[in-house]
């Protein structure tokens, strides 16, 4: 009898922790944009998404999760799809478009979609426009990654960024825009190393980020949605002050939202390229010694060697 009650109590909490697990979150996820509409012949397909609430998840492992339709006239084509997030990012859905699928105009079919579970969540898509894009038969770089950080220190001088390759025809890769890297394969990886000197060129404070871009002849060129921000720490390095004097306007007159060019006494200074719109900030003293801080030079002045 004792025995047969120790069974009944241990049954019971048993059915005590089925009854406290928690149900899934419901989330209604609305598609509502494409990153580009213009892919190669072996691509992804990025789509921008505004979910009903936060999805707290990191995947970066580009998973395929479940199945999209594409429709091109009376055609019907079946497609991978799934969810990215990387730490600090937006959520993306991604559809894998594979060679088999021939060149020409696709448009993204929901019917039959049912909720989709993922993790602790049941995601319900949702369209609020049609989304459309342009399958080539022609490669284009496709690259996805991790996230990834790089903490510069004294004595190192070169760095590597690795991307995993969808695809890859060798088209420029650049960084933040600016910047061109050279870059060589290996194996299904893509391995770009990235100078001290060159992240010195990019970079003006201790902690900045940056962006993987790409450029195409079909549109133009934008940052790789999948490859997250890369953070560039730069820790226990010594800094060199740099006092910056006009000595001559170039031009005397200047409109409103225009730049404005002028000489100084700096005569050495590493290779420096600016964002245009808040990277470079200047605090300037005036004749009575007040400083000032002159928050439209952050538009006007790159220094290029």
């Amino acid at each position: 009898m004792i025995k047969l009650n120790s069974l009944i109590i241990i049954f019971g909490c048993f059915l005590l922790i089925d009854c406290l697990k928690e149900e899934n979150t419901d989330i209604e996820l609305t598609l509502n944009g494409l990153f580009d509409k213009n892919i190669g012949k072996k691509g992804t397909v990025v789509i921008r998404g505004r979910p009903s609430q936060d999805i707290n998840i990191i995947d970066t492992s580009k998973t395929v999760r479940f199945q999209l339709r594409l429709t091109s006239g009376e055609k019907f084509y079946s497609i991978g799809c799934g969810f990215f997030k990387a730490e600090g990012e937006d959520l993306y859905t991604f559809c894998n478009v594979d060679e088999e699928i021939p060149a020409g105009n696709y448009t993204f079919n929901l019917d039959g979609v049912q909720p989709i579970t993922y993790e602790d969540y049941t995601i319900t898509l949702k369209l609020d426009r049609p989304l459309e894009f342009h399958k080539y038969d022609i490669s284009m770089n496709d690259l996805y990654s991790d996230k990834q950080s790089i903490t510069v220190v004294e004595g190192e001088d070169t760095y590597e960024l690795r991307f995993k390759i969808v695809s890859f025809n060798k088209d420029p890769i650049f960084v933040n825009y600016y910047l061109l890297i050279d870059c060589s394969q290996e194996n299904d990886e893509l391995v770009c190393p990235i100078s001290r000197k060159q992240l010195d060129a990019l970079l003006t404070r201790n902690k900045s980020e940056l962006y993987i871009c790409y450029t195409s002849y079909i549109g133009r060129g934008d940052n790789f949605p999948l490859i997250p921000k890369i953070d560039v720490i730069y820790e226990t390095i010594k800094k060199t002050d740099v006092y910056v004097g006009i000595t001559k306007l170039i031009e005397g007159v200047s409109e409103s939202d225009t730049m404005i060019a002028y000489e100084t006494n700096v005569t050495t200074i590493d290779s420096v390229y600016t964002d245009i719109e808040d990277s470079f900030d200047l605090d300037f003293s005036n004749n009575t010694g007040q400083l000032n801080k002159v928050a439209c030079l952050e538009n006007m002045m790159t220094i290029l060697y």
